[in-house]
């Protein structure tokens, strides 16, 4: 779903088996899609960063709210 300058790996749903491995995963999404990180790049990549970054962000949320 990013754009090939991320170097984003596919990550299968075997790889959200712990707290700890979710929480390296959304971390390292939310490097990538950081509204930092994408300042200077085209339009459409801010657009969509900014849509992931957003939904990461309530995702999370969630995720701590459940107790993990």
């Amino acid at each position: 779903m990013l754009w090939p300058e991320a170097n984003w790996k596919r990550v299968g749903m075997h790889e959200f088996d712990s707290p700890t491995s979710v929480k390296k995963l959304y971390r390292k999404a939310i490097l990538i899609t950081h509204p930092d990180r994408v300042n200077n790049s085209p339009t459409e990549q801010k657009f969509l960063a900014n849509r992931v970054f957003g939904t990461l962000n309530e995702a999370w949320k969630i995720f701590e709210k459940t107790g993990q």
